[in-house]
């Protein structure tokens, strides 16, 4: 108990969510795995397998951000002798990585409040 009670802050730390919405939540932690996984996989299908998705539901997700987005963000070869492929536009590429820069710098903010937050309460030990 007392090593809990002299360590408890550093036990703790902020958590967040975030997303892109408008009328309803596009993009969030599911929507940049889903993407992630296609830039992996080059296959819509197979990242919906692997993350238990139907099918029907990452093709919404991806074309409600899409259409909110006004670019694509992946492209779409349908099947034939060389078989469908999907892959990470330019743009989509490009959205993903400064998603995760966003991320990382909100994280890192949400920390530094925090840690601030702590300070305001009682004086951390240095």
């Amino acid at each position: 108990q007392a090593h809990y009670e002299e360590n408890k802050a550093s036990f703790l730390h902020p958590r967040l969510r975030l997303s892109l919405e408008r009328e309803e939540e596009l993009f969030n932690a599911r929507a940049k795995l889903l993407l992630l996984l296609i830039g992996e996989n080059h296959s819509v299908r197979t990242a919906s397998a692997i993350m238990a998705l139907s099918q029907s539901k990452a093709w919404d997700m991806l074309n409600k951000l899409e259409a909110a987005l006004g670019y694509a963000l992946i492209t779409r070869r349908k099947g034939g002798t060389q078989g469908s492929r999907s892959d990470l536009t330019p743009e989509g590429l490009s959205f993903l990585k400064a998603w995760q820069r966003y991320e990382e710098r909100a994280i890192e903010c949400a920390y530094l409040g925090y840690l601030q937050m702590l300070r305001d309460i009682s004086p951390l030990p240095s």
